[in-house]
């Protein structure tokens, strides 16, 4: 009976690299989870930039200034490059209505899921005052 209660002891001390095998076989995959919720939300706040920049523009548009310099503003601090502003005149002559479309680009953060530029687009329509 000793000698099976003696086994079961040192069977017991000698598992002290099994925490350090299953920690590594968990790493990667939480290392790739964590990198894709990092990339993911580095491109949806570049989406939520470039439409709120539309809508900046639109209201620009809608009171007589420059659309580009509107854009140029609310992104300053944003790592997104504009590519284009469309303005596109509607409605009747007492109720105008403007669209305006920005395009812009942004570099991934990560690269390791999307590795090449990501083109954002978003659309604002507002009434001319």
């Amino acid at each position: 009976m000793r000698s099976i209660l003696g086994r079961l002891k040192r069977l017991k001390c000698e598992e002290k690299g099994q925490s350090l095998v299953e920690f590594a076989l968990v790493l990667l995959p939480l290392l790739l989870l964590l990198l894709g919720i990092i990339e993911f939300g580095w491109l949806f706040n570049g989406q939520i930039t470039v439409t709120s920049a539309a809508r900046e523009a639109a209201r620009a548009v809608a009171v007589g200034e420059d659309p580009w310099t509107a854009v140029n503003r609310h992104i300053m601090a944003a790592n997104l490059t504009v590519t284009d502003i469309l303005v596109t005149p509607g409605g009747s002559e007492t109720d105008k209505w403007n669209l305006v479309q920005v395009q812009a680009s942004i570099e991934p953060l990560v690269g390791f899921f999307v590795t090449n530029t990501v083109n954002l687009s978003a659309e604002a329509t507002m009434r001319m005052e």
